[in-house]
C-alpha cells in the first residue's frame, strides 16, 4: 500500500474526530449561551419583583411614618371599624366634607388591590395573621420557614391557566412607624412578623427570552453548518489533493514499471534484452554446474531480414519480427529464453541439453514454426533462420565465451547459406579470432597509409584510346603483404569500417581523375563502386560534394557503380538517392548487369546511365551460344534505351572483336592493363593511345610487379 492509499483513512477519521469536536464546541456554546440567558431573564425578572418589592415597602414606610392619612369618605372608601377607637378617626372640614382616617395597613390593601387589576399581586402573609386573607399557602409557608431560618429571600416559578408567575417572598420586620398601628398586638421593633409575597406574572419575558434564544441558536446552527461545510469541503480539497498525488504516484509508477521492463525487455517484441538474458544465464550455469546439467546458447538470426525491411517498410519489418517471435516462443519449453540480441537476431538459452539429438530436435521445432508463411500487410513472407549453438559446459565456462562460442557457430551456419544450422567447433574460434586480428588491422591500416587506389582503364575497342578508369582498392599490409581485396573489403561492409574507407576512396579517385581528366581533353571518366551500405549512409551526398568540390573534377567525369542488389536493400531510398545523383550531373552505372533476377525493371524505372556487362558473359563467349544471344540482347536494349555500356573482364582478342562486332565499343580486362598504381597509369594511358603493342606487353608481363586481381 502506498504512502497516499494510507493516508485516506487517517484523513477519514480525522474529519470525523475534526466534526465530532466542532459539534461538541458548537454545542457546548450554545448550552452556555443558553444559561447565560437564563441567567439573565432570571435577573431581569427578579430585578422587576424587586423594584416592586422596594416601591412597595417604601410607601409602607411613608404611609406608616404619616401614622395614615385622611380621605374623603365615599363608597369605596368607609370609616375603618379597627380605628374606632380613636376620636379623630373621622372629621368634618369647614365645608362639611367628610374625611376618614385610613391606616397604614389600609392604604397598603388599597394599593394591593389596585396592584392586582395590573396582574402582579402582592400581599402580606404571617404565621400567625391578625386578618385571615393574610395566612399563607402552602409555598408562602415553606417560604416563611426559610426566612425564619435567615434566608435573605425566597423565589420559584410556577404555571397557573397557562399563565408562567415569579414568586418572590421577602421578611417583613417591625419598624418604629410599625408600633403606632400594631403596638396594641405587642409588636417589637426588629422582629419578623411575616414577609410580603410577590407574584409576578412572566409570560411577556419568557417568549421574547425564547424568541431570542430560537434566533442565537439558529446562528448557533448556521456556524455549526458553516464550519461543518468548511470540513466537508477541505477534505473534500485534501482528497482531490490525495487523488491527484495518488494518480501521480500510480502514474509514476507505471512509468517506473516501465522504465524497468524496458531496462530488461526489448520495447517491440517484448522479449528480454541482453542484461536480462546475461542474467539468466549467469544464474542458468551456476545451477547446472551444481545438478551436472547441460545447457545450450544459441545465436538466431532470421535471413535476410534488413532485405526484407528495407524493400517492405520498417512497418512491415517490425509486425514481421513480431509474428516471428510469437511461432518462436510458442515452441520453446517454460523454462527456455528467448531474447533479443539485434535487429533480427536473437539469443537462446535452452536448459537442460543432454547430447545433440536435444539440439536437432531444437533445430526442427524452430524451422517447423517458420515453415507456414506469414501474413503481414497483405503479403505472405517466407521465413527462414540461421542458428548457431553452443554448449556449456563443452564449449565454454562463463557466459561470454559460451555467447561468444555461439555467435561463431552463427557465423559459421550463415557460410553455409540460408535456413542453415552449425554446432560450435574449435575453427569457429580460430577463424573469430582472425577476423577480430584482421578487423583491428584495418583500422590502423588507413591511418598508416597501408590503403592504395589501383586504376583500370576503360577503353575504346576500335582505336585503344583511354576513356576512363575504374578504382580497385588495394591493401598492402607491410608484414603480411598484399591482401586481396575479398579478404577485407566484407570485414569492412560488416564492421562499418566501409564508410570511412569509402569516403577516403572517393576523394582520393576524385583528386586522381581531376588530372586525367584534364590530360586528356575533358574526354575521361573516373568509375567508382559502392557498397550497398554507403549507398545507403545518410551522408553520402555530401561526401560526393565534398569530393567534387576538393579535387575540381567535373560531376558528369564521375561515374558511381552500383550492384542490383544495392537497390534491392531500399528500394525507395535508392530512388531517392539517384534522382539527386541526376541533378547533380553525377552519372550511375549498373555493375556486374545480367547476374540479378530483375534486371530490365532496373533499367526502366531507375534513372540510371551505364550498364556494365558482367565477366561471367564475357568469359563465355564463343564457348556457349545461349550466352553470345544474351550479350547481343543486352547491347541492343541498352542502345535502344540510350545506355552507355561497358564490358567486363575482356582478356582476349576473340572476346574484344566479339563485343565489337555487336556494337559494345568501350571495355576493359587484362587484354588492356590489370590495375595499376596511379603513378603509372598515365604512362599506361600514353602506351594506349600509341598503340605500342610491345610496351602494353611489357606492361602486363608477368614478371611486372603488378597486383593480382
Amino acid at each position: 500500500m502506498s504512502v497516499v492509499d494510507s493516508a485516506l483513512p487517517l484523513l477519514r477519521r480525522h474529519l470525523l474526530l475534526l466534526v465530532m469536536v466542532w459539534t461538541a464546541a458548537c454545542a457546548a456554546a450554545l448550552l452556555y449561551f443558553i444559561h447565560e440567558e437564563s441567567e439573565r431573564l432570571q435577573q431581569v425578572v427578579l430585578g422587576q419583583a424587586r423594584a416592586v418589592f422596594d416601591r412597595d415597602l417604601l410607601f409602607r414606610r411613608w404611609s406608616a411614618g404619616h401614622q395614615g392619612v385622611y380621605v374623603p369618605v365615599s363608597a369605596a372608601t368607609q370609616p375603618d371599624p379597627y380605628l374606632a377607637r380613636l376620636p379623630e378617626r373621622d372629621v368634618i372640614t369647614p365645608s362639611g366634607r367628610v374625611l376618614t382616617l385610613l391606616s397604614p395597613d389600609a392604604i397598603e390593601r388599597q394599593l394591593l388591590a389596585t396592584g392586582a387589576s395590573r396582574d402582579f399581586k402582592v400581599r402580606v402573609v404571617s404565621p400567625d395573621p391578625i386578618r385571615s386573607e393574610n395566612l399563607p399557602d402552602a409555598w408562602e409557608g415553606q417560604g416563611l420557614a426559610a426566612l425564619a431560618r435567615g434566608q435573605e429571600e425566597v423565589s420559584t416559578y410556577f404555571a397557573d391557566k397557562g399563565q408562567t408567575h415569579f414568586r418572590l417572598l421577602r421578611p417583613l420586620t417591625v419598624e418604629d412607624s410599625c408600633l403606632g398601628c400594631h403596638g396594641v398586638h405587642n409588636y417589637q421593633v426588629g422582629q419578623i412578623r411575616g414577609a410580603l409575597s410577590l407574584s409576578l406574572p412572566v409570560n411577556a419575558l419568557l417568549a421574547a427570552n425564547r424568541r431570542h434564544l430560537a434566533s442565537d441558536a439558529v446562528g448557533y446552527v448556521v456556524l455549526w453548518g458553516l464550519g461543518l461545510g468548511g470540513l466537508i469541503l477541505g477534505h473534500r480539497r485534501l482528497r482531490r489533493q490525495l487523488d491527484r498525488e495518488r494518480s501521480k504516484s500510480e502514474e509514476l509508477s507505471r512509468v517506473e514499471g516501465d522504465l524497468r521492463h524496458l531496462t530488461f525487455h526489448d520495447p517491440l517484441t517484448g522479449l528480454p534484452n541482453r542484461l536480462l538474458f546475461d542474467d539468466r544465464l549467469n544464474q542458468a550455469m551456476i545451477h547446472a554446474t551444481r545438478v551436472g546439467e547441460k545447457l545450450a546458447v544459441g545465436v538466431l538470426g532470421i535471413d535476410n531480414f534488413k532485405k526484407l525491411k528495407n524493400t517492405f517498410g520498417v512497418h512491415c519489418g517490425e509486425e514481421l519480427l513480431k509474428r516471428v517471435v510469437q511461432r518462436l516462443v510458442a515452441t520453446l519449453r517454460a523454462d527456455d529464453t528467448l531474447a533479443t540480441l539485434a535487429e533480427g537476431r536473437f539469443l537462446l538459452l535452452l536448459l537442460k541439453q543432454g547430447d545433440s539429438d536435444d539440439l536437432t530436435r531444437v533445430v526442427q521445432k524452430v524451422r517447423e514454426a517458420l515453415r507456414e508463411p506469414i501474413l503481414c500487410v497483405g503479403e505472405e513472407f517466407f521465413v527462414t533462420a540461421t542458428l548457431g549453438v553452443a554448449l556449456f559446459p563443452d564449449d565454454a565456462v562463463d557466459p561470454r565465451g559460451l555467447i561468444s562460442c555461439a555467435d561463431a557457430a552463427f557465423s559459421g551456419a550463415k557460410v553455409l547459406g540460408r535456413n542453415s544450422y552449425a554446432r560450435f567447433a574449435a575453427d569457429f574460434s580460430r577463424r573469430a579470432l582472425e577476423t577480430m586480428t584482421m578487423e583491428n588491422r584495418l583500422r590502423r591500416a588507413l591511418e598508416r597509409g597501408e590503403l592504395e587506389l589501383h586504376y583500370q582503364p576503360q577503353v575504346d575497342g576500335r582505336n585503344g584510346r583511354v576513356t576512363g578508369a575504374e578504382a580497385l582498392l588495394r591493401w598492402r599490409h607491410p608484414e603480411l603483404g598484399l591482401i586481396a581485396p575479398a579478404e577485407f573489403i566484407p570485414l569492412a561492409e560488416e564492421s562499418g569500417l566501409i564508410f570511412t574507407v569509402g569516403a577516403w576512396a572517393l576523394h582520393a579517385a576524385c583528386k586522381d581523375g581531376a588530372g586525367w581528366y584534364r590530360q586528356q581533353n575533358s574526354s575521361f571518366v573516373m568509375a567508382v563502386n559502392l557498397s550497398a551500405r554507403q549507398f545507403q549512409q545518410p551522408d553520402l551526398l555530401d561526401i560526393i560534394d565534398s569530393a567534387l568540390a576538393l579535387s575540381g573534377l567535373p560531376p558528369a567525369a564521375l561515374v558511381l557503380e552500383i550492384t542490383e542488389g544495392t537497390i534491392v536493400e531500399d528500394v525507395p531510398r535508392a530512388i531517392e538517392t539517384l534522382v539527386e545523383l541526376k541533378q547533380r550531373g553525377v552519372r550511375v552505372a549498373i555493375d556486374d548487369f545480367g547476374t540479378g533476377y530483375s534486371s530490365l525493371n532496373y533499367l526502366k524505372n531507375f534513372p540510371v546511365d551505364q550498364v556494365k556487362i558482367d565477366k561471367s558473359f564475357v568469359d563465355d563467349i564463343h564457348k556457349h551460344g545461349n550466352n553470345n544471344v544474351i550479350i547481343a540482347s543486352i547491347v541492343s536494349m541498352a542502345h535502344k534505351l540510350n545506355l552507355e555500356l561497358v564490358a567486363e573482364g575482356v582478356e582476349t582478342e576473340a572476346q574484344r572483336d566479339f563485343l565489337l562486332a555487336h556494337g559494345c565499343t568501350k571495355m576493359q580486362g587484362f587484354y588492356y592493363s590489370r590495375p595499376v598504381e596511379p603513378e603509372r597509369f598515365g604512362e599506361l594511358i600514353n602506351a594506349l593511345a600509341t598503340g605500342d603493342a610491345e610496351l602494353m606487353r611489357w606492361w602486363c608481363e608477368p614478371g611486372r610487379p603488378m597486383l593480382p586481381e
